[in-house]
């Protein structure tokens, strides 16, 4: 969202997903002014970032927000940066432990101050500023620190309801119902059987066109782990799988094929946006996935242009 308000140009790019520098050019482009005065910023992640593990992927994450905020910087030039979004904690006791590699605001906050040519702004709630003043962060950003402290601990975790087995097999037989109805016949051919294990049940299930069941197939086997309240919401909801691959209530087991889970929850999703799974979704899946692949093979040369 660019507003233009008197002399100044304001932009919030919370959210959008700029990958390389065209992408940012063509927003700079299209607004068109001399000036970029105040940008707004995701400074963390906000998703599913690994198993509990893996704190390396996490680091990795937040890694990649200091970059794209650098890469922001670098071409739009603004005069003062606000990182306002990811002032989010992971709440859940089956997602707690994703709080471990987040890029808090201090670290944040130097970083912009001593690195990138922008005047941080750090914000509290209820606090104001000026754009025509001068604003000391100092205060703000110690403020945030105490909440950090204050807030983000195991004991006010939301803990886990327990679906039965029989409850679940009935959400997730109406959830298969639901998508045979709104979508094409032959979705089939690509939403192969998927594996979950549900810890809360200690044991697997087998998700398919034909329906719900209990499986037989071992956890580091299956396509997904996660707990019965969990899986319940995917099933309860068209958007409920996107949701949990940003809550990240759930982990990939070692051997399983994520993918195969995803599809199934991507395509309620598409139903939820008043789409259907059919030529149209098939063909921007492919044009996505090739892409991907060419964008991190880019990114490969560019890394290791200096060894060739």
């Amino acid at each position: 969202m660019c507003a233009k308000v008197g002399d100044f140009t304001l932009l919030n790019i919370n959210d959008c997903v700029l990958e390389d520098d065209k992408q940012v050019h063509q927003i700079k482009t299209k607004i068109n002014s001399k000036n970029i005065d105040v940008l707004f910023t995701q400074f963390s992640y906000a998703n599913w970032a690994g198993n509990k593990d893996d704190r390396e992927t996490r680091k990795k994450y937040a890694a990649k927000k200091i970059h794209e905020i650098e890469r922001q910087v670098s071409i739009f030039q603004p005069i003062y940066t606000i990182p306002f979004a990811s002032f989010v904690w992971f709440c859940h006791e089956e997602n707690f432990y994703m709080n471990n590699g987040i890029n808090k605001i201090d670290f944040v906050y130097n970083h912009l101050s001593e690195k990138l040519d922008t005047t941080a702004i750090i914000l509290f709630p209820n606090e104001q500023w000026d754009i025509r003043s001068e604003h000391d962060s100092t205060e703000s950003v110690k403020k945030w620190m105490s909440s950090y402290d204050l807030n983000i601990v195991s004991e006010k975790t939301i803990k886990s309801s327990f679906i039965s087995p029989s409850e679940l097999i009935e959400l997730g037989n109406n959830y298969i119902k639901c998508l045979i109805r709104n979508n094409t016949k032959w979705m089939n051919l690509f939403l192969k059987p998927t594996n979950i294990f549900i810890v809360d049940h200690e044991c697997s299930y087998k998700l398919s066109l034909n329906g719900f069941e209990r499986g037989e197939i071992n956890q580091e086997n299956c396509d997904i782990s996660m707990s019965s309240d969990s899986l319940s919401y995917c099933f309860k909801f068209l958007w409920g799988g996107a949701t949990t691959r940003i809550n990240g209530r759930y982990q990939v087991p070692k051997y399983g094929r994520f993918y195969n889970w995803k599809l199934y929850f991507q395509t309620s999703e598409l139903n939820n946006h008043g789409e259907r799974f059919g030529l149209k979704f098939i063909f921007n899946s492919l044009y996505r996935n090739i892409r991907r692949k060419i964008y991190v093979f880019y990114i490969f040369i560019k890394t290791n242009e200096n060894n060739y």
